[in-house]
């Protein structure tokens, strides 16, 4: 890589990582159109419920590029970690590493995937050039607490660094001490006129296709579009490009 990197041990960065999550997950779920929210025990493994693939977007690290803000590039094996939402990639000595000033990327090309850098990685959902959809994943986690009848029950604790629960690394697989609630939250958002973007809903429709505000609302009525499902949004986002 042509830019600058960083190696961080991965405990450190797991369990400050983590207790962002829960000092965050109070405010979570405001923007978010899907949801889901899984329930992880102690002694199993917490990234299961993040992907297909635990830690990673992909099974394994592929060759990508990374496209910069100043037009220069580079070709690496890359793979996203949907758990620390950060781009990585191998160094030539083998190395798993992060791209210390990730604000200087435009984009990054796994494979046909796309994801650009907009204070944090959107994944390019649906490009018609001018305007795209882009989504972004937000993973929060919550303790449990037993309840009446030590039913589980749900709770957000604010802790300090110090309170969260030591993670075990067993096998690639992330193991939590504590019961905890994984929230997992996709946003869509659209992306239009290179550099204005608005979250994918119904007032985002009408803000980006301000000529089309009529034709959007018949749309919707008529074809009984959910814009909290990625299906429902990316068609009347493919309605919305066609020519008048």
């Amino acid at each position: 890589m042509n830019k600058n990197s960083t190696q961080i041990p991965n405990s450190f960065r797991l369990k400050l990582f983590l207790s962002a999550q829960l000092l965050l997950a109070i405010v979570t779920g405001i923007n978010a159109q899907v949801q889901e929210k899984i329930i992880i025990r102690a002694g199993e493994d917490v990234t299961a419920a993040l992907s297909a693939h635990g830690l990673y977007r992909f099974p394994a690290f592929r060759r990508g590029i990374v496209k910069f803000k100043d037009g220069s590039f580079s070709k690496t094996l890359l793979n996203y970690n949907v758990f620390l939402n950060d781009m990585q990639f191998i160094s030539p000595k083998g190395d798993t590493l992060a791209i210390d000033e990730s604000g200087l990327i435009d984009s990054v090309r796994i494979d046909t995937d796309v994801f650009f850098y907009q204070k944090g990685y959107l994944q390019v959902v649906a490009d018609y050039n001018d305007v795209k959809l882009v989504s972004k994943q937000t993973n929060s986690f919550q303790y449990i607490k037993k309840g009446a009848s030590d039913l589980p029950n749900p709770t957000v604790q604010i802790l300090s660094y110090s309170k969260v629960p030591s993670l075990l690394f067993v096998d690639n697989k992330l193991l939590v001490t504590e019961d905890i609630l994984v929230l997992k939250e996709q946003t869509y958002f659209i992306t239009y006129k290179k550099f204005k973007q608005t979250i994918a809903d119904n007032s985002g429709f009408l803000k980006a296709f301000p000529d089309k505000k009529n034709e959007i609302r018949n749309f919707i009525d008529a074809n009984k579009i959910d814009l909290r499902s990625e299906a429902g949004i990316k068609k009347l986002l493919q309605f919305c490009v066609q020519p008048s």
